[in-house]
């Protein structure tokens, strides 16, 4: 169409509406309005319309002139400056507002980011235009000087001239854009466009006050903004808008009395609507052109921010937007907002409760047979909402299916009455949804089974749906309330449109030949079709499986858990009745907490009713100083008084000493020795008698610091007053025999570490040293030796009454002797309570969190006994677990326990009977071979349908892995019964896997590939790390010119270097937290310890690992797990019920402090470092590759996993033979 048969064709509608000659003011805003409600019915509204009249450039100079003669350029102080500086929101108040030409003002698409107003909208500001003109003078239009592509002009062809401004840019006509007031501006323009083509526009006449304004537009120049800003600011205007409201009776009766008394004038303020949910969206769909990755969910929060309460988007508004512009299909949103544009908001059948539903987008509430027709999806979402367009525009063409869901409510809605039109709640639209699923569901249903063209099932099927029709409604409804629809013949309207078009399908004659072929083809059709139904079913069984086997897992761990935790209650309990751990500084508070808990037990155990506290009660005191080095001058000095008072205390009290077997100076042990028994001699102890902790033998034979016979003495307070034949201890073995049950050294990986980690403070963490060496290790003696201690003095006690033994431990260290008081106490048949004391405060922390751990694992494992806990059954009830899914029943293919979809060879053979019995044998020599019966790789042959079948069963094997072979399957085969499945249905895994799903071992990768001496390059070496660690021949770290680290095989045999192999260290380091006063870390000499999943890797043990295999196996034992600065989720996946993620919670680097810098003997000399601390030659950088990584050693604790320490390790495998060596390269990209 040529652009002035475009032109004439917007004037049509103004046919009729011009006058006989002038006309009244009333009469012609009568007319105006007639021409603007033909307006919005045909073009949607004034922006539609003034871009359909106004498209070519002989309308656009045309349309300038007219406005140009309208209001002349000199008739005022126009801005024409196109460099005119703007103003920011904030400012508006402090600047006087602009005269604007009206010419200036665009009528483009691209003039606002706002979408079309509604029509509603339109009409009010139209009314208002005919009633007062266009007044701007107290609420002045907000402009952007835009960047529109507008076309210049050649001031000699305009029949007058634009503007007389020289010396600057000037505007250019229609290309300054709105930040508020695109609405008003077009709808004038739309006004004085239909005015002038109805020769109406003698406004001098008919309305005089509109062509004043016309003359005087004030603005305001907006300071350029980004388009999210322009838009989130026009939306706070709005707000401010909206919550000004019309004045009601009793406003005006007050404004009306105060006119006549103080005699003020007093304006009213039109009421202005919030922001709908129709304005956010095209506003959004506008936005995205500028920003295509815009996050709606961030821009909700950023308005949010900005707005007060009632501007924000809260709920289920918020939801509804997110909905609309993330979920749902395009054309849905578009027939969305035409209707909301035509009737208004207020009339659409959309209330934000319903679209914020995400039922009406993923709605599956049926069995397998309806899960596909009741899910929504985006093709049925716009079936369910645009009636209209079906009703009125007969061309209006979107996909059938994606129509359906949105033109069902559109005709609801416009089937009633404007005054009676309603918002549909949740239930109603999400019953629609479904509705419109199950018609578009059918539709392809129908064309699976018949070709039927799509525009007989749209008029047939689909429109009459959307259209109301009783007789189709009632059978859509009928079969989804019934559930009885099995085929879709099973509907009269589709089972009509398949028979008649079965009776018009033309039938072909054909010979034997042809018979035998269409038979052959569909025979083959139907068993892939079968095949294909089969592996659906294996599908929808393997969804299920991981379903089950997730609720399993997670039911097994929550009963772990709850488990542990009530023995971990139960181990508390004990902890606080029977045993009282005393941190002291001085004597004086060591005694009175001693003091304290004795008496408050005996009361509570009622073991003092017939006696004194002294007399009821026996105490043995237990000292270790076997190594006094360990042991600070004033906790020795609390120790001697808290012995004293003890043993001099009570006649039925007893010391047991370990004398002293270690020193750091040589020959120094017998003066320490020595020291010890003046200075427990002088507090009043006897130590004439003596005895020996014998131990059987060394558990390694290079441990020199540890003898084999540990030297004790007994010590006597008023005790050694009473006559032998009468004290309670008087049959004790270690009194009688002089010496200890042979006891069985605690071996060097048995002995414990005071590990006082927390991720509250990483100053306060693991330290990377081996604390374990000297006195530490001397005085562990173990649990069993301080068994056999136990043992020696209690067993044999003459106790009488209820009297009850306290164990003092005044050097607790480990806690050696408490683990042996928890294991012995239920031997003996007299109360025991246990009393351990510590002058360190984080060894007092770490016992109570350790202990309290150790002794709930022993209470779960049945290990130990307590009074009032029982811990029940290992595992959970088998009737509280869900029950395993059951087989799927298949067509042809044989089902297996592990859901592989076996294909049996009898297919092909089953495929000749059926020709055979047909009759029909003609063609089918090509499917047989001369070995019978035929197997399926014969069929995969076959000269027509040999590739189809070959593909789908390459997509098998692409899918659910190689078929397992029948070793596999003897292997796998079930234990449960004769008649049992097998095993072999899936194939065998690669990796190991527990129940949680999570591999047992890491796969290993295996470096190939390796440089000769002569391809390194003899020269440019800058220091040479020895890699002392390596057990594998003589391997060092070449570190060459360019920060290229290589792993040197020095030595004339092979090596063989494992993953996990530490290739340096950083020397002494420390955690830090970063952030607030610390300072963020330097990724090239720190790392950070951040976890992300179970696939990190780690050390642990001395082990190269992944996180899930670590948190797994720790699992096994205490199922409550923690990683130190970070936080763990379960988030169980399709056939990992026991993945998880972690996620981080405090930023801690690891930052080495000292340690790296080469040294070198002499100048000619090569420059060497040691391996620990060459890790910092480079920076961190250049250890990460494809074959090493910077891994970080762990290490659990009672409160969770914590690091230990980082170094760079060798991921992957690697041979190395005589003068080779390993090129680390740089990690290649993904």
């Amino acid at each position: 169409m040529s652009e002035s048969a475009a032109s004439e064709n917007t004037k049509s509608f103004l046919e009729g509406l011009e006058p006989a000659g002038d006309v009244l003011h009333d009469t012609w805003c009568e007319r105006m309005t007639e021409a603007m409600v033909q307006m919005n019915t045909r073009y949607g509204g004034p922006e539609s319309y003034l871009r359909a009249r106004f498209q070519g450039r002989a309308d656009y100079v045309e349309w300038l002139e007219y406005l140009v003669h309208l209001v002349p350029t000199d008739c005022n102080h126009f801005e024409f400056d196109a460099e005119t500086g703007g103003v920011s929101m904030d400012g508006l108040g402090q600047v006087v507002p602009k005269i604007f030409h009206l010419a200036c003002f665009s009528y483009a698409k691209e003039s606002s980011i706002k979408g079309p107003s509604e029509n509603d909208t339109v009409r009010l500001i139209f009314q208002e235009i005919l009633k007062d003109g266009f007044v701007t003078a107290g609420d002045p239009i907000l402009l952007l000087l835009s960047d529109l592509a507008v076309e210049s002009l050649d001031e000699e062809k305009l029949g007058i001239p634009w503007t007389a401004g020289v010396g600057r840019p000037i505007l250019r006509p229609f290309s300054v854009g709105y930040y508020k007031g695109k609405t008003r501006v077009m709808t004038l323009m739309a006004l004085l466009s239909m005015a002038r083509d109805s020769s109406m526009d003698n406004y001098h006449d008919v309305h005089p006050k509109l062509l004043e304004t016309l003359r005087c537009m004030h603005g305001h120049v907006i300071a350029a903004a980004s388009k999210r800003e322009q838009m989130l600011g026009n939306f706070k205007l709005s707000v401010r808008g909206s919550i000004r409201k019309a004045p009601n009776i009793m406003s005006l009766v007050s404004t009306a009395v105060s006119i006549h008394s103080c005699h003020t004038v007093c304006s009213v303020v039109c009421c202005c609507g919030p922001i709908m949910l129709s304005t956010w969206v095209t506003t959004i769909q506008k936005l995205r052109v500028h920003e295509p990755t815009l996050d709606v969910q961030e821009l909700i929060r950023e308005n949010n921010n900005r707005n007060s309460k009632a501007g924000q988007l809260l709920a289920s508004k918020a939801t509804a937007v997110k909905n609309i512009m993330e979920l749902f299909d395009p054309s849905a949103v578009d027939a969305i907002v035409d209707y909301t544009v035509e009737v208004g908001h207020e009339h659409t059948p959309w209330s934000d409760d319903s679209l914020s539903s995400k039922k009406t987008l993923f709605k599956s509430q049926a069995g397998p047979v309806w899960q596909a027709r009741g899910k929504v999806s985006k093709e049925s979402n716009r079936v369910m909402a645009t009636r209209k367009h079906v009703a009125e525009d007969k061309n209006f063409s979107l996909s059938p299916r994606a129509q359906c869901q949105v033109l069902r409510q559109i005709s609801l809605s416009r089937a009633l009455p404007e005054a009676l039109r309603r918002k549909m709640d949740r239930h109603q639209t999400e019953a629609i949804a479904e509705e419109a699923a199950f018609v578009t569901t059918i539709v392809r249903e129908v064309k699976a089974l018949l070709p039927i063209s799509d525009t007989l099932l749209q008029e047939e099927w689909t429109n009459k749906y959307i259209s109301g029709d009783s007789g189709v409604l009632l059978e859509v409804q009928s079969a989804i309330l019934q559930r009885g629809c099995a085929t879709c013949r099973d509907l009269g309207t589709i089972n009509a449109i398949m028979s008649h078009h079965a009776e018009n399908v033309p039938v072909v004659s054909g010979g034997p030949a042809t018979q035998m072929a269409q038979l052959e083809q569909e025979t083959f059709d139907l068993k892939l079709k079968q095949l294909q139904y089969d592996l659906q079913c294996l599908r929808v069984a393997k969804a299920k499986r991981a379903t089950w086997e997730s609720q399993v897992y997670h039911a097994k761990l929550e009963f772990r858990v709850a488990r542990y935790q009530e023995s971990a209650k139960h181990a508390k309990n004990f902890m606080d009745q029977c045993c009282s751990i005393i941190h002291y500084n001085k004597p004086e508070t060591l005694i009175h907490g001693m003091q304290n808990f004795q008496k408050h037990t005996l009361e509570k155990h009622a073991l003092d009713l017939n006696s004194s506290v002294h007399c009821c009660k026996a105490s043995t005191v237990f000292l270790n100083w076997s190594a006094p080095c360990t042991i600070k001058k004033g906790a020795r000095s609390a120790q001697i008084a808290a012995s004293q008072h003890v043993l001099a205390c009570s006649d039925k009290s007893i010391g047991l000493l370990l004398q002293p077997e270690f020193t750091y100076k040589k020959n120094q042990l017998w003066m320490l020795e020595n020291f010890a028994m003046k200075d427990l001699a002088a507090a009043g102890m006897s130590l004439d008698r003596s005895f020996i902790l014998m131990f059987k033998e060394k558990v390694d034979a290079r441990d020199n610091l540890r003898p084999l016979n540990y030297r004790g003495r007994i010590l006597e307070g008023a005790i050694s007053k009473v006559a032998a034949r009468d004290h309670v201890f008087k049959n004790s073995p270690i009194l009688r025999d002089g010496r200890t049950e042979v006891a069985t050294q605690v071996s060097a990986k048995d002995l414990l570490v005071i590990e006082t980690a927390d991720d509250t403070n990483p100053d306060n963490c693991l330290s990377e040293d081996d604390p374990i060496q000297g006195g530490k290790k001397v005085e562990q003696i173990g649990c069993n030796a301080c068994e056999k201690i136990l043992n020696g003095i209690l067993d044999g006690m003459q106790i009488t009454g209820r009297a009850s033994v306290f164990v003092i431990d005044l050097h607790m260290t480990v806690g050696n002797m408490f683990e042996a008081f928890v294991k012995l106490r239920s031997k003996f048949n007299f109360p025991i309570f246990y009393i351990g004391a510590t002058d360190d405060e984080e060894t007092l922390d770490w016992f109570k969190e350790h202990k309290t751990d150790w002794l709930a694992r022993l209470l779960l494992n049945k290990d130990i006994t307590i009074a009032g806990y029982s811990p029940g059954s290992d595992e959970i009830p088998a009737d509280l677990l869900e029950k395993e899914p059951e087989l799927p029943r298949l067509n042809l293919a044989t089902p297996t326990k592990e859901l592989y979809p076996k294909i049996p060879p009898s297919l092909v053979q089953d495929l000749v009977v059926h020709a055979v019995n047909s009759g029909m044998t003609l063609g089918l020599h090509i499917l047989l071979t001369p070995r019978c019966p035929p197997s399926r790789e014969e069929w995969s042959t076959h000269a027509v349908h040999g590739e189809q079948f070959r593909k789908f069963l390459d997509s098998i094997v692409e899918e659910f892995g190689a078929e397992p072979t029948a070793d596999e399957e003897a292997q796998k085969e079930d234990k449960t019964g004769a008649d049992a499945v097998p095993k072999a249905g899936a194939v065998a895994s690669k990796k190991r896997r527990t129940s949680s799903g999570l591999p047992t071992s890491n796969k290993r990768q295996k470096v190939e590939k390796s440089l000769s001496i002569e391809e390194l390059g003899k020269g440019s070496l800058l220091v040479e790390v020895p890699m002392v660690n390596c057990k594998s021949g003589s391997m060092s770290l070449h570190i060459k010119i360019g920060n290229k680290p290589y792993i040197f095989n020095n030595g004339t045999g092979d090596a063989s270097l494992k993953a996990g192999l530490i290739l340096a260290g950083y020397g002494k380091a420390k955690f830090r937290f970063a952030g607030g006063e610390s300072p963020e870390g330097d990724p090239e000499k720190e790392v950070q310890y951040k976890l992300t999943g179970p696939d990190d890797l780690v050390l642990h043990n001395g082990q190269l690992q992944t996180l899930g295999q670590v948190v797994d196996a720790q699992r096994s034992k205490v199922p409550v797990i923690k990683i130190a600065y970070h936080k763990l989720t379960d988030s169980p996946k399709d056939g990992v019920p026991g993945f998880f993620t972690v996620e981080n919670t405090q930023t801690v680097w690891y930052s080495p402090v000292s340690g790296g810098a080469p040294v070198s003997e002499a100048a000619e000399a090569k420059a060497t470092t040691a391996q620990t601390t060459a890790a910092r030659l480079l920076p961190n950088v250049h250890w990460v590759t494809d074959c090493s990584a910077i891994v970080f050693s762990v290490k659990w604790l009672a409160n969770g996993l914590f690091p230990v320490r980082a170094q760079p390790v060798l991921i992957a495998d690697c041979d190395l033979g005589p003068g080779r060596a390993l090129e680390l390269c740089q990690a290649t990209a993904k």
